[in-house]
């Protein structure tokens, strides 16, 4: 693992930790539409770290705990990024349905469960523990797909 990429890692999750406690400093559709984007591809990102170590047959357990830290971050602030009035309405692009705010009790079940699973996936990655890891990743996958499948367009 290349130091570059490693300190990478720490970096997105320091701009996670900023940006995360910085959400809806403004009322800008435009902007906290961005923002939310930007969380969800942080997200994405972080994800994406963790099975390419798990996939590396040498995991560097610092990056996947940085990196489900950085998603359990971001998902416990996730309630706050769907404010009215950010949705397709505002004819800007969004993957965003509008069932999210037609659903509000079934969304914010679907973001509590990614809470719960990406807590107890951060609890594993902290412990270094590869087979445990590669169970828990299942699971919190299944939590994000969850909520894709029925609050984000499908972008196929």
């Amino acid at each position: 693992m290349s130091v570059i990429k490693y300190c990478s890692v720490f970096s997105v999750s320091a701009v996670v930790l900023f940006s995360a406690s910085n959400f809806a400093q403004t009322n800008d559709p435009e902007q906290l539409m961005h923002e939310r984007h930007e969380n969800f591809e942080t997200i994405g990102e972080s994800f994406k770290a963790i099975r390419d170590q798990l996939r590396s047959g040498n995991a560097d357990m610092a990056i996947i705990a940085t990196s489900a830290q950085t998603i359990n971050t971001l998902a416990q602030e996730l309630h706050t990024w769907f404010p009215e009035g950010t949705g397709p309405e505002t004819g800007i692009e969004t993957e965003a349905k509008a069932e999210i705010w037609q659903d509000k009790d079934g969304f914010n079940a679907a973001a509590s469960r990614l809470v719960e699973e990406s807590g107890k996936f951060a609890t594993l990655a902290s412990s270094g523990d590869a087979s445990a890891i590669m169970g828990g990743v299942q699971s919190l996958g299944g939590a994000c797909k969850n909520c894709h499948d029925t609050y984000r367009v499908d972008d196929d």
